[in-house]
C-alpha cells in the first residue's frame, strides 16, 4: 500500500502467444516460416478508493525484442498499453463501471515505411471504451446487466445485454444477446456484424 493505494509492479520475459512471419522478401516472398518472437513486458498497476468508488490503473510496456527497430513487418512492434477504470456501487443494488484501454505502437514511422502495400496497416493508437451496468432485483434473485465495447478509432461496437433469474436455489435461467456492429466490415467487431446472436442458458446446480 502507498498513500491508501494498492500498488504493484511486474516483469515478464518470454514469447508472443501468436506466431510471427519470417520471409525472404515480404514484397514477393518465395519462402515463409512462422516462429514465436521474444517478448519482455514491464508494468505496474494501482488501485485506490476515490470519488465514492474504486479507481484502478495499469500500464505495461511490451518490448518486442526481435524487432526493436520496428522495421520488420512480420513481427509486432513494441507498444505501450494503458488501462484506466472506475467502478461505483449505488443504492438499490446498482453498479456502474467504466474503463479506457489504449495501445500505442512504438516506431510507427518505421512500421509504415517498411510495411508492404498488400498488408493491412494498423493505426498507431488503438482504443477501447467499455461500460458495464449491473442491476439486481427481487432480493437479488434477478440480475440485469449490460456490457459494451466501443472503439473510437475503428468505430465499432460489441454490445451484450443479459438477464438472469434464480428460479430456485438450484436453477438459473439466462437470456442474452451478442450484438456486433461497425462502420466498416474489416474492424475487430465490424467484421462479425453477421454473427450477432441470442442465447438461452439453463443451469442446474446439485
Amino acid at each position: 500500500p502507498l498513500g491508501g493505494a494498492d500498488l504493484s509492479a511486474y516483469a515478464y520475459k518470454g514469447f508472443y502467444r501468436d506466431p510471427a512471419m519470417r520471409a525472404d522478401n515480404f514484397t514477393s516472398p518465395t519462402t515463409i516460416s512462422h516462429f514465436y518472437p521474444e517478448l519482455a513486458v514491464y508494468g505496474a498497476s494501482l488501485q485506490k478508493s476515490a470519488l465514492g468508488g474504486v479507481i484502478s490503473a495499469e500500464y505495461g510496456y511490451y518490448d518486442s525484442m526481435d524487432d526493436r527497430s520496428g522495421k520488420n513487418p512480420g513481427i509486432e512492434n513494441s507498444q505501450s498499453k494503458l488501462l484506466i477504470g472506475y467502478q461505483k456501487a449505488f443504492q438499490n443494488d446498482l453498479t456502474i463501471g467504466l474503463q479506457y484501454y489504449g495501445e500505442l505502437m512504438s516506431r510507427y514511422k518505421e512500421y509504415k515505411a517498411d510495411l508492404p502495400q498488400a498488408f493491412f496497416r494498423k493505426k498507431q493508437l488503438h482504443q477501447y471504451i467499455t461500460l458495464r451496468v449491473t442491476k439486481l432485483l427481487k432480493y437479488q434473485t434477478v440480475k440485469l446487466s449490460l456490457f459494451t465495447f466501443y472503439s473510437p478509432d475503428e468505430e465499432d461496437f460489441f454490445i451484450t445485454p443479459e438477464a438472469s433469474i434464480n428460479v430456485t436455489d438450484n436453477m438459473l435461467l439466462t437470456l442474452g444477446t451478442n450484438i456486433f456492429t461497425g462502420v466498416k466490415n474489416n474492424t475487430t467487431f465490424g467484421q462479425h456484424h453477421k454473427d450477432s446472436n441470442t442465447y438461452v442458458l439453463a443451469k442446474y446446480s446439485f
